[in-house]
């Protein structure tokens, strides 16, 4: 009987373990796709307000600060003003709260002890991280647009100032013909920052510190060197075009050497989950047929 009770027991952990992961890993993939809305930030709904008190309660008492850290850097890549870390983590909670009752429930339904909150606790787990999956996803996502756009922007702003443009109407041009772009987003916010009196060498380092690529950092460290030694930027500018190009070109390189081991955990997590959610069902009528 003891035998039996294990078997059965061992059966239902392994099914539970297989639908888990692959659960797990379908919810990731859908979230960095885009495919579940964002937090918003607290408006004058119910529901809202309450996201914004867990913010706020999670925030005094120090929960979750690394997804705060994490959260204010991403929104600020990802260029949504309208919300802060605070309600973003709320709203995180209150979707994860919500789950767990949701799961909970039909747990009881289909027969759980009450005591049973396993499937409940998993569930809010992923559903918890699902926000913060989407929203590197976004951040990701622009700042690819931005890394890809970069040089040719740049042989746009070195056409105009060999044509007797300053640097900020070559930006001023750039902004009025794509103003969509997320790179020439970022250009008008410097342009803006230069119109509020800050310098054209701190509006630059502003936007680099938001955005925080490499290929970024690296203009605005080249036109400070620049600036510094008298050099002229239209020079400084057709060099760092040709750099990021290179420095481009290495990184999907080494991008593709690395795509196989990468690939290797998640192919196994999926091999593992399928073997289990097949054979879970059928061990205790193997172990049976031994007997």
């Amino acid at each position: 009987m003891a035998t039996d009770l294990l078997i059965h027991a061992s059966a239902a952990v392994a099914t539970f373990a297989a639908v888990s992961i692959g659960s797990y890993g379908l919810m990731r993939q859908l979230a960095l796709l885009g495919l579940f809305p964002l937090p918003r930030r607290a408006g004058g709904s119910w529901h809202g307000g309450i996201a914004h008190r867990l913010g706020e309660v999670a925030a005094a008492r120090g929960w979750f600060a690394s997804v705060r850290t994490s959260a204010r850097r991403d929104l600020v890549r990802a260029r949504l003003v309208d919300i802060t870390p605070e309600d973003f983590v709320g709203t995180s909670l209150l979707y994860a709260i919500v789950t767990a009752l949701i799961v909970w429930g039909l747990t009881m339904a289909l027969g759980g002890r009450l005591w049973n909150v396993i499937p409940a606790l998993v569930a809010a787990f992923v559903v918890f991280q699902m926000p913060e999956w989407n929203l590197k996803s976004r951040a990701d996502h622009r700042l690819g647009e931005i890394t890809h756009r970069l040089p040719y922007s740049l042989e746009v702003i070195v056409l105009a100032t060999e044509s007797g443009a300053s640097f900020e109407e070559a930006l001023t041009i750039l902004v009025r013909e794509d103003p969509s772009n997320p790179l020439h987003e970022e250009f008008d916010q410097v342009l803006r920052d230069a119109a509020l009196g800050l310098k054209r060498q701190e509006a630059l380092h502003n936007m680099a510190a938001r955005v925080g690529t490499e290929d970024l950092l690296a203009l605005v460290l080249s036109l400070d060197i620049a600036d510094n030694l008298g050099t002229p930027t239209t020079a400084t500018l057709k060099k760092e075009s040709e750099t990021i190009r290179s420095r481009r070109l290495q990184r999907a390189e080494r991008m593709a050497r690395e795509a196989g081991p990468k690939m290797a955990l998640p192919n196994t997590m999926i091999m593992v989950a399928n073997v289990l959610l097949i054979l879970g069902p059928f061990l205790p009528k193997l172990s049976l047929s031994n007997l």
